[in-house]
Order: C-alpha cells, then structure tokens, then sequence
C-alpha cells in the first residue's frame, strides 16, 4: 500500500494557488507596525486605487500561474460568474452614490446651519443697535 507522502504531488509551478496577494511567504512580524498604522489611517485622496478581479477559468493551467484557475467549466458556469460580478459592481457603484448623496446633504446642512447661525447673530446685533 502506497503511503500518503508517496502519492502526493509534489508542489512546484502551477499546481497550488494562491488566495491572497502577497502570499502568505511574504508576510513577516517587522511589517505589522507600518502594517497596522497603515489600516488605521485615513485614506490618501490622491492615491489611485487599483483592483484586480480574477477571472478564474482557464483552458488549461499554465505553470507559471499560482492563483486559483478551473478548468472544468463550461460557457454557463462563466456566464452566472460574470454575471454575479457585474451585480456587485452594480452594488457597490448603487453604494458609493448613495454614500456621496449622503455627504452632499451633510454639507448642504452644514451650510444651512451656518448661514442660520450668521443671520441670527446679525439679527441680534441689529436688534442691539436699536
């Protein structure tokens, strides 16, 4: 009988996948400060942010590729998948305006308020006057 170790394929080039970038390997203790501060800070307006979405059917695995691929799927399993895709980019895009119509009308009310607060102030100086 053959042995676990025996049967297993042994790991090289394009036969595992890789579940998030960068890999796990690359991870080290050092880097969880700058890490850290990094979540916990406001983002940068003027840096670009970049988003890579996988498509992962292929026709076959290439051995240079570590993400996670099938091979096996048909036009109809692809299909559902990108149609899926586009649904939460439609969320996401129905999401940031609405979050932008919400900071409209905070700034629209901060306005309000503050034009408010100028006239009653004047009104008060204007009935001091008299």
């Amino acid at each position: 009988m053959a042995t676990a170790e025996a049967t297993q394929e042994k790991t090289g080039l394009g036969n595992y996948f890789v579940a998030n970038y960068p890999p796990f390997s690359f991870w080290k203790p050092a880097h969880l400060p700058e890490a850290c501060q990094a979540l916990a800070s406001s983002p940068k307006p003027e840096t670009p942010l970049g988003l890579y979405l996988h498509i992962p059917f292929c026709r076959k695995r290439c051995k240079f590729c570590y993400f996670r691929v099938y091979t096996d799927k048909n036009a109809r399993d692809v299909e559902v998948y990108l149609e899926a895709l586009e649904n939460d980019r439609k969320n996401v895009e129905s999401y940031q305006s609405q979050i932008n119509d919400a900071q409209t009308a905070l700034v629209r009310a901060r306005t309000a308020a503050a034009s408010s607060q100028n006239s009653a102030a004047k009104t008060q100086e204007n009935a001091k006057a008299y």
